[in-house]
Order: C-alpha cells, then structure tokens, then sequence
C-alpha cells in the first residue's frame, strides 16, 4: 500500500522520452525501439537510447545515468565473467567530472563490477581537457584529439585480462588508443560499451 502511495507521489518517468510509465526504466513505447548493437556494444547509439544517454550526460542528470546503467547491467552479458580479472573505463577529464558531477563510463563499470563480481581498477586517468568526442566529425578529427589525451597509472597487480568499457563508441577510436595504453602495459583487453554508433 506504501509504495502504492509512493508511485502516485513520485511516478517512473521514461528515461528517453519523460512520460509517466509503469516500468522501471522505458515505457512501453521507447522499449521496443531499442536495437540491440554488436558483441562489443550492448545497444546502437540512436532512437530512446541515444536520447537517454545524451540527457544523462549533457543535462546532466546523475540520477538518469544511475537508471540507465543498471539497465543496461540487466542486459544478457556477451562473456563469461570469469575471463575477466577486472574491470576499467575510459574516463573524463577531472574537469569534466566536476562540472557533470559524474562520470557515466565510470557509472556503468561500477554496476557491470557489482553484477560480475568483479574489481573496478582505475587505471587510466585523462590528461587533456577536450571537447566531448561525440562532438568530433570524423575519424581523423577524433584521432587527432586523442592524441597525448589518456595516461595509464602504475599498477603493481602485473598483467590482467581487462574489460574495457565506455558510454558511446562513434569510430572505436577512444576504446582503441586506451586500450593500446592497457596492453602496452601487459593487459590483455576486451573492450565494451553502452552504445555504438550506427554505420553509414
């Protein structure tokens, strides 16, 4: 009766489209419209989807993006775990974290390490405070940017096999230049992340 009183109070709100909804997460409009993405991805990067990762991230909005990746934690997972020894992510820039308050790769290792039963290690930090990469028109330009823009940090466990996550993958570049990092340093690397962007 309680949590009755509660959903009339404080309703589910879709996390794409805002509408009152009965579901945790998507109404029943947005859900059918997710598209499920590649092995390395877990949806493609447009339609609810998109729409909910770009208001988590830009608005921004914590409580949204906490939403989001349990989601998306709850999603069949590609992998057996126990391949993994640990989990990483590609991570803002400490400026970038301020101003949105979070970091939403960070976010999503998190609840996919509590679902796995696995360590998060933070082992790349970003060194260069740039304009999101979704904003970069191509390859090149992305490449470019991403030059000179991650360090991993001294880790003392020796090597590890990795999953590698991130938000949106557009051109694979940003996973690509961090995990060249990783496995420069010993790592063997997986890579996975939220959403993909579509290929024209």
């Amino acid at each position: 009766m309680l949590s009755l009183f509660f959903d009339a109070l404080c309703p589910h709100r879709c996390i794409a489209c805002d509408q009152i909804c009965h579901l945790d997460t998507f109404c029943k409009h947005c859900r059918p419209l997710l598209e499920a993405s590649n092995l390395n991805s877990l949806f493609l990067f447009q339609g609810p989807w998109r729409k909910a990762i770009q208001q988590a991230k830009f608005k921004p909005d914590e409580i949204r993006a906490r939403r989001l990746v349990r989601f998306a934690c709850h999603q069949s997972f590609p992998w057996d775990a126990k391949q993994f020894q640990g989990i990483t992510f590609v991570p803002i820039h400490w400026r970038r974290r301020i101003q949105r308050g979070f970091d939403l790769s960070g976010l999503f290792a998190s609840a996919l390490a509590k679902q796995l039963k696995l360590p998060v290690l933070d082992l790349v930090r970003s060194i260069r405070f740039e304009p999101p990469s979704t904003l970069k028109k191509n390859r090149e330009e992305r490449i470019l940017s991403l030059k000179h823009r991650f360090q991993s940090r001294s880790c003392h466990l020796g090597p590890l096999r990795l999953l590698l996550v991130d938000d949106v993958s557009t051109t694979g570049a940003t996973l690509q230049t961090v995990a060249r990092l990783l496995t420069q340093d010993g790592h063997a690397v997986q890579t996975y992340s939220l959403a993909q962007t579509p290929k024209k």
